[in-house]
């Protein structure tokens, strides 16, 4: 493979599991299990399995549903990567990215220029997204050991590339994206 033009190195911000939330994720998971099995059984025997609930059992599977929906297991970690700007073509890489302690990969997504439709960067989020047709390709980490030489997964996706950048508010990314390619940045609040 040829060498990029640039590179760039920053860190991306990953979405894992907040430290001694295993509890927590388990009594989430319980109450999903529970609706489910609500759900299937209404649908099973053509009666509203919650219609035939005592009070204070309903509102136990209110309190617990608002409460899976609105507590928050993940906070923002840091992911160190690297935009390599080619002569054709931009690829977002990273070299092992942790979205839990088991799913750990290594990522590489390939865009050409002809192919991309927008490039944002928007401050208030702290995010670039870059829409268009690219191939997106990650290697799994077995635990403890060195990742596969054979792609865990490889498919061409119409959709966004989307990296953070919380984490390296040196960096304006709008001026290196357009310094080192032919892509326009447009910047939003």
């Amino acid at each position: 493979m040829d060498t990029p033009r640039y590179v760039l190195s920053a860190l991306d911000a990953t979405a894992v599991t907040k430290a001694n939330m295993g509890a927590v994720v388990r009594v989430k998971i319980a109450v999903w299990i529970l609706l489910g099995v609500m759900l299937l059984l209404s649908l099973l025997t053509g009666e509203n399995v919650f219609h035939n609930l005592s009070w204070p059992a309903k509102l136990s599977v209110i309190v617990l549903t608002l409460w899976a929906l609105c507590f928050n297991t993940d906070e923002l970690a840091p992911a160190p990567m690297e935009l390599r700007f080619y002569d054709d073509r931009l690829v977002v890489y990273h070299d092992r990215r942790a979205y839990s302690p088991r799913n750990v990969r290594r990522e590489i997504r390939t865009i050409y220029y002809r192919d991309v439709k927008e490039c944002q960067y928007r401050k208030r989020r702290a995010r670039v997204n870059i829409v268009g047709r690219f191939e997106d390709t990650w290697y799994t980490f077995p635990p403890d050991g060195p990742p596969p030489a054979q792609a865990s997964r490889q498919r061409v996706v119409d959709g966004a590339i989307t990296f953070h950048t919380y984490f390296s508010p040196e960096i304006d990314f709008a001026a290196e994206i357009e310094a080192h390619s032919p892509l326009r940045v447009t910047v939003t609040e």
